[in-house]
């Protein structure tokens, strides 16, 4: 399931960035920060360089939003906004030390746990 669902991000994020996908690569994301009425956070672009200033190579990235969790409608709360990176296996630890977490974190049974979306 693993593979399959980063054959499927690799898939939509090569619509935004050409990358190969192989299994020594993993899909992180992070929460991008957005606040309802006040602020539309941080870019997937910003997120980004935020990894390559860390020597993290980003091989693409996608906006998206959390599917399992619910938040209220308020002017002041947070959203479900996330931004996801394509980046190797080899650089999660560091990745995760900057505040990402691994796609694999938000699965519930068949639900993925996330929705992939252009960026706008």
């Amino acid at each position: 399931m693993k593979k399959l669902l980063t054959a499927a991000l690799a898939l939509t994020l090569s619509a935004c960035v050409s990358t190969s996908n192989d299994e020594n690569t993993v899909t992180i994301y992070i929460n991008s920060g957005a606040v309802q009425c006040e602020s539309s956070g941080k870019t997937a672009a910003e997120t980004a360089l935020l990894l390559n200033e860390q020597g993290i190579e980003v091989r693409a990235s996608l906006c998206g939003s959390l599917t399992n969790l619910a938040v209220i409608a308020m002017c002041g709360a947070g959203t479900t906004d996330i931004n996801l990176h394509l980046i190797g296996q080899s650089d999660l630890s560091s990745a995760q030390d900057l505040g990402f977490e691994n796609v694999e974190s938000l699965k519930l049974e068949n639900d993925p746990g996330y929705q992939g979306a252009d960026c706008k």
